[in-house]
């Protein structure tokens, strides 16, 4: 995720598994504050996102393929 921090507005870049994906913004309290659902994803995402309408500070993004999850810390200014 990039960049980091941020506005509310990133780019969301990986590689992965081309099986059905889950994209996660939480806040710290476990609240989501964006969800995306991948059914058909074919192993590579270059998005941006938006959440600038949504929580500031420290959030937790979450890649979710299957039984792995790869999360990271990001902040929204």
């Amino acid at each position: 995720a990039s960049p980091n921090p941020n506005n509310g507005q990133m780019k969301i870049r990986f590689a992965g598994l081309a099986v059905p994906t889950t994209i996660l913004v939480l806040d710290l309290n476990g609240k989501e504050v964006y969800n995306e659902k991948l059914s058909d994803f074919n192993g590579v995402y270059n998005n941006d996102i938006d959440i600038k309408n949504e929580a500031k500070g420290t959030l937790i993004l979450k890649i979710i393929q299957g039984d792995k999850v790869m999360s990271q810390k990001i902040i929204v200014e």
